[in-house]
């Protein structure tokens, strides 16, 4: 099976309905879907290229697409549950999670070796265990300032453990074991407790930053600021609008962007 629609009478996919299918390139999902089941469309070896998913559609079981997707994927904001694992192992370099997820569950985006930016909202309030482990070239992400997170977001504990023992070896064993191991996070701010700080408050004096990561969020955001008069200093030049976007700041740098993205695995011993 090369191509799949799923039609407008089915409201649910049930349990690995889809599940291991290799061949499996292009999937159309009609209106009517409102469930996505456990491991639908689970370790299909990132064979799936293409894919939408309706309006109609509420909730996004336990590893529905795990191991499966190579492309990006848009989730629109009506989705209401997203569950563990259902992204982990995909190869996509952006992600948007709706606005109507506040907990970001146990390793939902896992093993995403390629995902470079990602979307939260700002009413996330917890975000659990693995959900961001081994994203090698995540950068772009900002972490709501009153989101709880637990102990392990991006790193396992036996990946501690070996990066401790690095302690005692020269700089430079520790330096290519860091470019090997580490994630991009982890080499620009050190220990996990030092990545949720820094994107906790990634914003803080950059008002125009945070519009530009959250305007997915607040539609016509961005194109009001774009439009609104500056003077040279980057001062609003209009009366109406000059408490809102003080400063106009640059926001991106070309150096910025990984250039050490792993090939995320084939499939492995998935199942928890």
């Amino acid at each position: 099976m090369v191509r799949l629609r799923v039609d407008s009478s089915v409201t649910s996919i049930p349990e690995e309905a889809i599940y291991e299918r290799n061949k499996l390139t292009e999937v159309e999902l009609c209106e009517g879907l409102v469930e996505i089941g456990y491991y639908s469309f689970g370790w299909c070896d990132h064979s799936i290229t293409n894919i939408n998913i309706p309006n109609s559609l509420r909730r996004i079981k336990d590893y529905a697409f795990a191991g499966s997707l190579r492309t990006p994927i848009s989730l629109h904001d009506g989705i209401e549950s997203i569950g563990e694992f259902a992204f982990a192992a995909c190869i996509f370099t952006n992600f948007r999670v709706p606005p109507l997820i506040n907990t970001i569950p146990y390793s939902m985006l896992y093993d995403c070796k390629s995902m470079f930016s990602l979307e939260l909202p700002e009413n996330v309030t917890k975000i659990g265990n693995y959900a961001l482990d081994q994203c090698y070239c995540l950068r772009n992400v900002a972490i709501p300032p009153n989101a709880a997170l637990a102990n392990r977001v991006f790193i396992r504990t036996e990946y501690k453990e070996k990066l401790n023992c690095q302690e005692g070896q020269s700089d430079e064993l520790q330096r290519s074991y860091k470019m090997r191991h580490w994630t991009d996070l982890q080499q620009l701010f050190g220990p996990d407790c030092n990545i949720v700080q820094q994107l906790k408050y990634r914003f803080d004096k950059l008002p125009v930053h945070s519009v530009v990561y959250y305007q997915s969020y607040h539609q016509g955001v961005l194109q009001r600021l774009l439009a609104s008069k500056l003077d040279p200093s980057g001062n609003q030049q209009d009366p109406q609008d000059s408490s809102s976007y003080p400063h106009l700041l640059f926001f991106s740098r070309p150096g910025d962007i990984s250039s050490d993205c792993r090939e995320v695995p084939h499939k492995s011993n998935h199942r928890r």
